[in-house]
């Protein structure tokens, strides 16, 4: 095989389905795969030694949340109450995030603007994170963490089969 071939092995992964799930729009599955099967064309040109699965991956590692907030609203008073989410719940926030920032970027296509996002995260320079810390600075925000953890109420998400 030479190096010039475009030729990249998908191996199993649980984010390529979430990934083009977050990428389709109106059911087009088919331009949701392009743009998925580009970006990691792109990334393998970039980074030709690093797997562009492996950078994927850990660039969503990097800026999911394991925590989320519920909004309470009693009377007057708005609570966050602070609640753990499973671990797709987490990877769908990521990727979301991802595509949010990547948008509104100035690069000309929106391949471009995810491929240019995604190097900068993976550098730890993107401006994705900031989602999660907004979230984060919200719950920490609140007493009611402080509360749950106290009181030991705080409990896992539960798996649905």
């Amino acid at each position: 095989m030479s190096k010039n071939s475009k030729n990249i092995r998908i191996t199993s992964t649980n984010i390529m389905p979430l990934f083009w799930g977050c990428l389709i729009k109106e059911g087009n599955k088919l331009r949701a795969q392009k743009i998925f099967l580009t970006i990691l064309f792109e990334l393998r040109s970039k980074m030709p030694n690093v797997s562009p699965f492996f950078v994927l991956e850990s660039v969503i590692r990097r800026i999911r949340p394991v925590l989320f907030y519920k909004t309470q609203i009693k009377g007057k008073r708005i609570r966050y109450l602070p609640k753990l989410i499973t671990l797709r719940q987490s990877n769908i926030f990521g990727i979301k995030w991802l595509l949010i920032t990547a948008n509104q970027r100035y690069e000309k296509t929106f391949v471009q603007k995810l491929i240019a996002e995604i190097l900068l995260v993976y550098s730890h320079k993107g401006q994705t994170s900031s989602h999660k810390k907004k979230i984060y600075s919200t719950i920490l925000a609140s007493n009611a963490l402080r509360r749950r953890i106290k009181n030991n109420t705080f409990k896992a998400p539960s798996k649905k089969s």
